[in-house]
């Protein structure tokens, strides 16, 4: 398991290598939620609150995943329900 932001594919290609070299399923999770909504969520959190020119700057350097990166694709809501999921393996 790996919990980081990602935004950009050369950052996620290391940890894809490794992945893929120990024969592991690659599933990434797209959190779909609004630039807004995630100003406001920021706000609220406790401890380190990020200014909003980066969380402005990750939404503008976003490089969504595909199926060169990853063998499951799974978009969740803001209730943090998973509403599609795309199988690359088929």
């Amino acid at each position: 398991l790996v919990d980081a932001t990602f935004t950009h594919r050369k950052s996620r290609k290391n940890i894809i290598k490794i992945a893929r070299s120990l024969g592991k399923e690659i599933v990434c999770y797209y959190f779909d939620v609004s630039v807004d909504i995630c100003k406001i969520r920021n706000k609220e959190r406790f401890g380190r609150v990020v200014p909003d020119f980066v969380i402005d700057r990750q939404f503008g350097n976003l490089e969504i995943t595909d199926a060169a990166e990853v063998d499951t694709l799974n978009f969740v809501d803001l209730e943090g329900r998973i509403v599609r999921t795309v199988d690359y393996r088929k």
